[in-house]
This record gives C-alpha cells, structure tokens and sequence, in this order.
C-alpha cells in the first residue's frame, strides 16, 4: 500500500475512534451555590458530584461533569444553563435550590434535557416532564418536628414562615397536628426581630424555620437579642457548622428533620478528596453523589439518549438504602429522612421514616 493511502486509512480510523469516544462520552452540567449564601450547601454537592465522577471515570466509564456557580442569583442561574446546554452541549443537569431550578426548567425542557434539582420545591417536578425533584419532603419535615415538641409539652408553636413554596410546604405540614400554630411571614434574608417578638408576646414554646441556614442565623440572633431561649426547629442544612459554633449554648431541645447520615467509608472518601478547609453540607454531598451515578446509569443504557428513555430509566433507578434511597414516585425522590434532638454531645436521632411510603 502507497505510504499516502496508508496515512489517510490511519487518519479515518483515529478519527472514527475520535467520534466514538466522544458519543460514549457523558457531559453533566452542575449548578450550586459556590459563592453566595448557601455555598455552604454548594460545595457539598460539588463534593459528592466529584466523587461520583473520580469512581466512574476509574471503573472506566466516560464520565465529564461541568460546574457552574449561580451564586443563588437567577439570572447567574439561568445563563450558565444557557451555556451548558447550548455551548457545552451536557447531557442533563443538576441543579441545586428552587430559585435556579424555577428559573432553568423551561430552557431545560425546551431542549429536551433531564433536569435533577436538590429543593423543598415540587411545583418544577409537576410542570417539566424532564424534571426529577430531590431532597427532603417540607411537609412531612414540619409535620415531624411538630410532632417531636408535641411530645415534649409544647402547646405553640411560632411558624417563621418564608414567603416561598417551602414556606408553603412547610405549614402544611404543621397544619395536621393538633397544636396551636402562630404564624409570622418573612423574606429571605430579613432581620425577623419583629417576627421574634411578636411570638414572645404569644408565648410560644418552639419556634420552627425551615429556611436556608442565613435564616436559621438571623431567628437565633434575634431570640437571643430579646432573651427568648426556646428550643428552634428546621433542616439539617440550616444547622451548619458555623451555627452550630456560634449558638451552641443555647440549642438544647432544639431539633432537625434531614437525611439519613452517609456510611462511615463514604464519609471518610468524601473527606480524603474535600480540599476545603470549610465543612460541606454532608446531606448534599450524599445527594450529589447518589444521583450524579444515577443519571450516568440512565444515559448510559439509552444508545440513542432519546429522553423519553432517559426519563424511564431514571424512574427505574434501583432503590439504594445505603444512601437512603427507596425510588422515584412522580419523578420525586423516596428518601428515608432522620430526626434528630440537640443535647449533650450534639444532635443524636431520635426518630426516621420513609418519605411517602406505601
């Protein structure tokens, strides 16, 4: 064979094991908050993301994941999409918080692309058949933590409630247990001195905020200001560790619904590839990671990535109650949630369920 002929027979199968590679090849966009108010959250995503895609990168697999800081502003939120899907051409994205999801559903469904979102919120779940809603169940949270300070003779409860669909959630919630709710409403980020006040003044005996961890901050700033030392309620990832440092004297009887807490070995490879002197959001490295695996699984048994396959192949994941997961109904995540009480040594659980079982 003519060495010319020859090279160009070697260039055609380089670039057709170019192309194959790169139709194997699986792109995931992520967007979080890795600078605003929640990067608290965002780097566990990050984290747990990683790790899913270190292992499936080492198993073998073509696995690439793009991440995009929203900086929990929609508009951020909203042009990052518009460059995953259109510049880097991802095959589904993840996406962490209700705003950014709210503000990313409809190009994502425009263009036929799975969207995950880690929120309260289920409305996007409802009204994008692409669109798979994690994390923990509001409802069902505040209707636990009720629940648990009902046991503890808590006859009122003070309901900060947020001007948001898990503030919504949330009341509903509390509204099936037979205890007296006040309710006072807020905005993200508000002081909430006067909401605190007004509850003093009606004497309730718990205060329950299922906001971000800034808001859990600003509840406990402001009982402390007017010496109101009763116990609060609310997400695991409103108690972070700077809370936790700032308010541990006055967070006894204080309790949290979250997620069921990762193994030890997870944990510990979490913590051998986290390069932050920070603490992440375990809940959302677990979450991050879990899901990150699933939605290379469904990509990956679908030749074509037609997403009508991809979206029953998600539907299909296989429970894993080692992460704390037991399906999908109605494209919202089955997970097995933890409630756990502040005391001596911290918070230790005293209670878990299955979101939504039977």
């Amino acid at each position: 064979m003519h060495r010319p002929i020859l090279h160009l027979v070697l260039l055609s199968i380089l670039v057709c094991l170019s192309w194959a590679r790169a139709e194997q090849l699986i792109k995931v966009g992520v967007i979080t908050d890795l600078s605003g108010p929640a990067t608290f959250y965002g780097q566990g995503t990050r984290l747990g993301v990683q790790l899913a895609e270190r292992e499936l990168n080492s198993a073998g697999k073509q696995v690439k994941v793009i991440f995009e800081d929203s900086a929990l502003n929609t508009q951020r939120g909203l042009s990052a999409a518009q460059k995953l899907l259109f510049i880097d051409k991802v095959d589904a994205l993840m996406v962490d918080f209700t705003v950014i999801a709210v503000a990313v559903s409809k190009v994502a469904e425009n263009n036929k692309t799975l969207l995950l979102y880690s929120a309260a919120a289920e409305s996007v779940a409802r009204s994008n058949p692409y669109a798979f809603k994690s994390y923990s169940d509001y409802s069902l949270g505040c209707e636990a933590l009720a629940k648990e300070f009902l046991k503890r003779g808590v006859q009122k409860i003070g309901l900060l409630k947020a001007e948001a669909e898990y503030g919504e959630l949330c009341e509903a919630g509390l509204r099936k247990v037979e205890i007296e709710v006040f309710e006072a409403i807020y905005r993200q980020g508000d002081i909430v001195s006067t909401q605190v006040l007004a509850m003093k003044r009606q004497g309730v005996g718990a205060i329950i905020n299922a906001g971000f961890e800034g808001d859990m901050i600003n509840t406990l700033r402001a009982a402390n200001t007017l010496d109101f030392r009763v116990p609060v309620g609310g997400t695991e990832d409103s108690f972070s560790k700077v809370l936790l440092e700032q308010f541990k004297g006055r967070l006894e009887g204080s309790i949290l619904f979250g997620s069921r807490p990762g193994s030890p070995d997870l944990l510990a490879r979490f913590n051998k590839l986290n390069n932050s002197k920070d603490s992440p959001s375990y809940q959302a490295a677990i979450l991050g990671y879990l899901h990150a695996r699933q939605i290379f699984r469904a990509i990956e048994s679908c030749a074509e990535r037609k997403i009508g396959c991809i979206v029953s192949a998600m539907l299909a994941s296989r429970p894993e109650p080692e992460l704390g997961f037991f399906g999908w109904k109605n494209k919202i995540a089955r997970l097995e949630a933890v409630v756990s009480e502040y005391g001596k040594g911290g918070f230790k659980a005293v209670g878990s369920y299955i979101e939504d079982e039977g």
